[in-house]
């Protein structure tokens, strides 16, 4: 499968939920899986495919189970829906259809820093690699933490480079692996 079959397949999956940001995590996570050995990134791009598929998936998801949409609202500043399935990861969305919060978890080897991005900079307190900068309409937050990469992100009205750290911080905690 071609990088750009991928990218048409997962848009077709992610018809209606928050496609700009959905999409570009997506993309990142496939430019990095595409950069790695032949069926390594095949296989990873069919696993995110298929996470984005499965109906009903998000209930028993061990990523979308780390928040409540009572806990998503608080970073949000809205209220917020139940998560679902997002590219290797979950996304809450603002009830309003405005702001949306995201957590990932993907291989470590797929870790890749967005230095270019506006606002980059380096989380040292962070875990291996931590950073935040923005990202699309909001925030995006990172780090290695054994052998995965968490990507959280975080857009709304008054959303800040310290919401999406905060997020960070509090899911590598619930992960049951702060630094």
């Amino acid at each position: 499968m071609t990088i750009q079959q991928t990218i048409q397949q997962i848009i077709q999956h992610q018809r209606g939920i928050n496609m700009n940001r959905t999409v570009a995590l997506a993309l990142c996570c496939m430019i990095a899986a595409c950069s790695k050995p032949g069926g390594e990134a095949a296989a990873t791009a069919s696993a995110l495919i298929a996470s984005t598929s499965a109906t009903g998936a998000a209930a028993t998801d061990p990523v979308c189970k780390l928040y409540t949409s009572d806990d998503a609202a608080h970073y949000i500043g809205k209220p917020a829906k139940n998560g679902d399935l997002s590219m290797g990861g979950c996304q809450w969305a603002a009830q309003d259809g405005v702001g949306d919060m995201t957590v990932q978890v993907v291989p470590a080897s797929y870790d890749e820093q967005p230095t270019a991005a506006a606002g980059y900079r380096k989380l040292p307190d962070v875990a291996t690699n931590g950073f935040v900068s923005t990202f699309l309409d909001g925030w995006l937050a990172g780090a290695v933490v054994g052998k995965h990469a968490i990507r959280t992100s975080v857009s709304g009205n008054g959303v800040s480079d310290a919401t999406a750290v905060a997020l960070l911080k509090e899911t590598i905690r619930r992960r049951g692996n702060a630094p």
